[in-house]
């Protein structure tokens, strides 16, 4: 059976992961992919320091758009794993892939963004996400103990005059 492209001693994991990126799309292979398999989860977590930067773009920003479109997507695992990424285009393209994520255990990685990302534009976009949560904590959808962290680390975005106009 055909495995795809295969990454061997001195191989070129950046052009694996463009190729599987590309040729993924161009046969429609990620459009009906719901969510990842714990393995592809795996793996995806080994490669993903080796992928350069564009890669990794292209990566997140695809799947985005694919979860925008297809309700029944879930790449929540990779938008997870952008967020730590060191490029501030893949953290924001990975805070807009989880536009729909409620789960609770995104609380702690969007405060963290809101409070010491470097790049204003992701700590705004964290606040709009936490922001979707604050919302939830006041419909009581969310845990008290979680609506209070959020509650707390948005009120502190508004009251620092350390924090840009655009995240206040």
């Amino acid at each position: 059976p055909d495995q795809g492209p295969q990454v061997t001693d001195g191989g070129d994991v950046d052009a694996v992961a463009g190729g599987l990126v590309e040729d993924d799309l161009a046969h429609g292979r990620l459009e009906g992919q719901a969510a990842l398999g714990p393995d592809q989860r795996r793996t995806l977590q080994e490669a993903w320091p080796s992928f350069s930067t564009g890669t990794k773009r292209s990566l997140v920003i695809t799947l985005a758009e694919i979860a925008e479109s297809d309700v029944d997507a879930d790449f929540g695992a990779v938008f997870r794993l952008a967020l730590d990424d060191g490029d501030d285009a893949v953290r924001l393209a990975a805070l807009e892939g989880l536009w729909e994520d409620e789960d609770e255990t995104l609380v702690p990685p969007l405060v963290r963004l809101l409070n010491s990302d470097p790049s204003t534009n992701v700590r705004a976009a964290a606040a709009v996400s936490l922001g979707r949560f604050a919302r939830a904590g006041e419909l009581e959808e969310l845990n008290p103990k979680a609506a209070a962290v959020v509650r707390d680390a948005l009120l502190e975005a508004i009251r620092s005059q350390e924090q840009d106009v655009e995240v206040r």
